[in-house]
């Protein structure tokens, strides 16, 4: 199974270790292993030229520095064409500063089967572990089960499985940095694809001190890529918001203008909402949350909802407002908030849920 696995490696910048670990590498059976130069210094190529003459190894370079997601997308295309000649069943990527031991490297060659995205999880609540890589794992990994529906341990693992069949996909997920190993859990998730956690060694070699990790930089790119998906749904909410008042305003004040005030206002409100409802709808399934197919379905289910929050919203907001000191307005703003978050899962986990493989 490991002559079947090619091995890819980013590396900007290397240290020494690279070659020794690599040599372990290939006393451990792995005869396909790519390494990517992400733009390193002149400084280091006389590492690369020791690593390029082991038979095992391919080296690819990139002139300047482009990150390691694209390093990535460069080593899983030429894995691809040569996954005939190499017999692949698969890639596994490491990363170059010696945090994955080879024991655990090899584990998960062998547990390829194929079809699920392996992920070799580190016990990050361990002592050794740097405090600040503790909580921003623990805190991207609550993040990302809230926005998500998954739970996964150890999100910011580079030490990861990909099968064959899914290299295609993977190469068409947009980021070129640190954010699109996120990106990555992203499709793998909204593409129904397995994920499967491996626990490894954790280790941190000087407190983590060879990373290229940019804290702030790499971070909120990270956090984007993770809320993409509620901030449109934000934006569309409030424009759709927008839209419902502007129309109210123009309906009641020139289409309606001629009717008495009660039927004025009722037409006026009805209208206004259907149209910004229409909106909503069109922007959160075709943009937002970006699914085809089955319009009848969503449809019904997208406004059962919309009667479902508005009831919920009124009966809530009659319920508190007799038992609680604040007035019916702060109430409800209150009420609607928690209803929009809601709102956000049921959308996302039932009324667009996508039924088929999707490239995002």
């Amino acid at each position: 199974m490991v002559g079947q696995v090619a091995l890819i490696i980013p590396v900007l910048n290397p240290e020494p270790i690279l070659v020794e670990y690599i040599q372990n590498c290939v006393r451990h059976g792995f005869t396909h292993i790519v390494v990517v130069d992400d733009g390193s210094e002149t400084a280091y190529r006389d590492i690369f030229t020791r690593l390029s003459a082991y038979d095992e190894v391919t080296v690819l370079s990139h002139r300047q520095n482009q990150g390691k997601g694209r390093a990535l997308k460069t080593a899983f295309s030429f894995c691809m064409e040569r996954a005939k000649q190499w017999r692949l069943i698969g890639v596994i990527t490491v990363d170059s500063d010696g945090q994955h031991g080879i024991e655990d490297v090899c584990h998960m060659a062998k547990e390829m089967d194929g079809n699920s995205l392996l992920l070799g999880c580190r016990d990050l609540m361990g002592e050794n572990v740097p405090p600040k890589s503790r909580f921003g794992n623990q805190l991207t990994c609550r993040v990302f089960r809230l926005l998500y529906g998954k739970w996964i341990s150890d999100t910011q693992t580079g030490l990861r499985g990909v099968p064959l069949k899914h290299l295609e996909l993977f190469l068409k997920v947009n980021g070129e940095r640190y954010e699109y190993e996120t990106e990555m859990l992203i499709t793998a998730v909204k593409n129904d694809i397995a994920i499967k956690e491996l626990p490894i060694e954790t280790i941190y070699i000087e407190n983590n001190a060879g990373t290229h990790f940019r804290p702030v930089l790499d971070s909120v790119k990270i956090y984007a890529v993770m809320f993409e998906t509620f901030l449109l749904y934000t934006l569309f909410s409030l424009s759709s918001s927008a839209l419902d008042l502007f129309s109210f305003f123009l309906l009641n004040r020139f289409l309606f203008a001629r009717i008495a005030q009660t039927e004025r206002i009722f037409l006026a409100t009805v209208f206004a909402r259907i149209l910004s409802s229409v909106y909503n709808f069109v922007m959160n399934r075709s943009i937002v949350f970006d699914v085809n197919g089955k319009i009848g379905s969503h449809v019904v289910k997208y406004y059962a909802l919309v009667l479902v929050q508005m009831l919920a919203s009124a009966g809530i907001v009659a319920l508190f407002a007799n038992v609680i000191l604040f007035t019916e307005t702060i109430v409800k703003i209150f009420v609607d908030i928690c209803l929009f978050f809601i709102s956000f899962q049921i959308q996302k986990r039932w009324i667009f849920k996508r039924d088929e493989k999707t490239i995002l």
